[in-house]
């Protein structure tokens, strides 16, 4: 590789990071049930990326986030509420809902084009030096997880919000120090492939986060989880919260499909009532994960409930359209489909149409079982994006019709905006279509209504 010595534009040092992996490399994702001693090679690689930048990650108290369901949901409610606080804060999530600038969030707004295509050079002549080393290359993950600590320094924050990318003890964010707090939100099955087939191990993998002496905020486990995080936590001697149910009251909650959401409701926790824009149960425990890290530096009930009112995220119980109402939520495992679909039950609508993709090796049998049933029309699709294996369509096709009524139809697309194209053509303004499942395909689609250009010239997933 030559250095990269002139000006890199914005569509230049995306195609770089995108390049990253077509690098030979050890991959730390297809080994993390290998030992630890093997395992943590991958963490010193990271490091050893951080110091080749000068150690970005040393200039930041940071908030960490694991878990199965809820990590962007509750990251992105804790980013709102810091802000609002006017705390300098940045958050790293995984992956994206539109374009890749949505990664690296910078107070209230996304890392601008300018600030990526200046970090990237200096982070590739850190990889250049490495491929010559003992090193092999960082991945994709990895290497955008330090740009954004990077971006993070220069930008003088103080605070930062970080999202692993699969489990937590050996994901490359878990190199982070200074930890305020270790969060994590429900674990459920998915990534088995990865983390292991029972809800201990994969827990034990997402406890991997917890640090000695740092408080650990969880929400309310099953049985097995929850035993194994509070005995980490324990061995950790790490102060540990858990967000029960019984501590939530809902007071008020009212479904009103509106752009950008479907609604709204009201929840009592810690003697003080709160408001998101979202609705379900699921939401509720999300926001009280967050309330109670933000908790954690002081903060009071009026600025909380302040973040939380100017709360938005993308691709989360989204409306983008009303008549007929279209309805953009990446659910993508079964426990988050189970409880789309209990929301979508509350809704009033003539017929469903229903755009599905999923990614290769989930559940599609388990995920598309809760839904399937409620559609007039299911159209299975694909994700454009060329890192990954969609879900084969003969599999999701054979799935949805396993479970379809028998007047459903079903149809596939390779294209997913055609799916789109011919649901709008054919739904009365009294239908309801919705886009679900694997995040790449949901952010594809919901490119139509925002564009890519105009999400980055205005910095922000909902530009106007």
């Amino acid at each position: 590789m030559k250095h990269h010595t002139q000006r890199t534009s914005y569509a230049e040092a995306i195609s770089l990071l995108n390049s990253l992996q077509n690098l030979p490399r050890s991959e730390y994702m297809a080994n993390l049930k290998q030992s630890g001693t093997k395992a943590r090679r991958y963490l010193r690689r990271t490091q050893k990326l951080l110091d080749l930048i000068g150690n970005p990650e040393r200039e930041l108290d940071f908030f960490h986030i694991a878990g199965t369901s809820g990590k962007g949901t509750t990251a992105a409610l804790l980013h709102s509420i810091l802000t609002a606080a006017k705390i300098k804060v940045g958050s790293f999530l995984s992956p994206y809902p539109t374009v890749a600038a949505e990664k690296i969030i910078i107070k209230d707004r996304l890392a601008s084009p300018s600030d990526i295509a200046r970090a990237v050079p200096e982070i590739f002549r850190a990889i250049e030096t490495m491929i010559s080393s003992r090193y092999s290359p960082p991945s994709y993950y990895e290497t955008w997880l330090a740009l954004a600590l990077l971006i993070f320094a220069r930008k003088k924050l103080t605070h930062a919000i970080i999202e692993t990318g699969v489990g937590g003890e050996y994901d490359a964010s878990n190199i982070i120090p200074k930890k305020i707090a270790s969060i994590i939100t429900l674990i459920h099955y998915d990534h088995q492939d990865l983390l292991g087939n029972t809800l201990a191990e994969i827990a034990q993998a997402k406890a991997g986060i917890i640090r000695h002496g740092t408080p650990v905020i969880t929400a309310e486990q099953l049985p097995p989880a929850q035993r194994i995080i509070k005995k980490k936590a324990q061995s950790c001697r790490a102060p540990l919260t858990t967000v029960k149910a019984s501590e939530l009251t809902r007071e008020a909650e009212h479904i009103n499909p509106s752009p950008p959401s479907l609604g709204f409701q009201t929840f009592s926790f810690h003697g003080s009532s709160f408001t998101i824009p979202l609705i379900g149960k699921g939401m509720r425990e999300n926001a009280a994960l967050a309330v109670s890290a933000a908790e954690l530096v002081s903060l009071p009930p009026s600025v909380i409930q302040q973040g939380l009112k100017l709360f938005s995220l993308p691709i989360r119980q989204e409306i983008v359209n009303t008549r007929p109402l279209v309805i953009l939520d990446a659910a993508h495992n079964p426990h988050k489909m189970e409880e789309l679909r209990r929301i979508i039950d509350r809704l009033t609508y003539n017929r469903l149409f229903l755009i599905i993709a999923l990614k290769e090796k989930k559940n599609s049998s388990a995920t598309l079982k809760p839904i399937v049933p409620r559609a007039h029309a299911v159209y299975c699709t694909r994700f454009l994006t060329p890192s990954f294996f969609s879900c084969p369509l003969p599999t999701l096709t054979r799935t949805a019709a396993r479970y379809a009524q028998k007047k459903t139809e079903i149809r596939t697309f390779i294209n997913p905006h055609e799916a789109i194209t011919n649901a709008l053509s054919r739904a009365r303004p009294t239908d309801a279509i919705l886009v679900t499942g694997s995040i790449y395909m949901v952010g594809e689609i919901r490119r139509r209504w925002y564009p890519s250009e105009r999400i980055l010239s205005q910095k922000t997933s909902f530009p106007s």
